[in-house]
């Protein structure tokens, strides 16, 4: 049988490890031979570790942990507390979407006055919502927000590796088994774009463009 696990390093950074029996893998979703990246961990920043908890109910491996995951996602939002707002949606939601309008009549725009008296946002369901009394059944995991342009799915997902450790799961374009070049280019657009958003790029760039008058 197949699964997925991840070996952490004693600091914190994790790699893939895919199980298929008695199958060989390719090396770098092997044990010892994944790619090592970094995570954010949930909680207080805390992982599993030889040192610390002998791993707890993860394999111990050398210096290393090797723990069984499980990726979960779940709805942000979901309207018991009404409209989030703009500052709430912007530091919680890490996960992009399509533009809802490209699902043929899937989405329809929120038309509720608590919708409507939002100008910060926009609120795209796949229940179409006229009235504030059913503005919860505008929220759900399929829910789509657009913010300045851009659109955020209403979901977290995380990564749960047991004994309470979590972190958050990491975006990925390339499969760590059949990279190919066009991913590659995806994934290059994207954290262009990050940069190009990030709020420290523009006082970065007239910093340096002062620096070289």
């Amino acid at each position: 049988p197949c699964s997925m696990s991840v070996q952490i390093s004693p600091d914190g950074n994790v790699a893939i490890i895919h199980k298929a029996g008695t199958i060989n893998v390719k090396e770098r979703v092997a044990i010892d031979t994944g790619t090592y990246f970094g995570v954010l961990w949930g909680g207080d920043g805390s992982y599993p570790t030889v040192s610390s908890s002998n791993c707890g109910s993860c394999e111990v491996h050398e210096s290393t942990c090797v723990c069984p995951a499980i990726a979960v996602t779940s709805a942000v939002f979901d309207g018991s507390q009404g409209m989030p707002t703009m500052n709430e949606l912007v530091s919680q939601l890490h996960i992009g979407a399509p533009d809802p309008n490209s699902f043929d009549g899937t989405y329809s725009l929120c038309t509720a006055p608590m919708c409507l008296n939002n100008a910060d946002y926009n609120v795209f369901s796949t229940t179409a919502v006229s009235n504030d009394a059913s503005i919860a059944d505008a929220f759900d995991d399929q829910t789509i927000f657009e913010v300045n342009g851009l659109f955020l799915s209403n979901t977290a997902s995380i990564v749960d590796i047991g004994d309470g450790y979590t972190f958050r799961n990491p975006p990925m374009y390339n499969s760590p088994i059949d990279q190919t070049q066009r991913d590659a280019l995806y994934e290059t657009d994207a954290i262009l774009q990050h940069y190009v958003d990030h709020p420290n790029t523009a006082p970065f760039i007239s910093t340096k463009l002062i620096q070289h008058l």
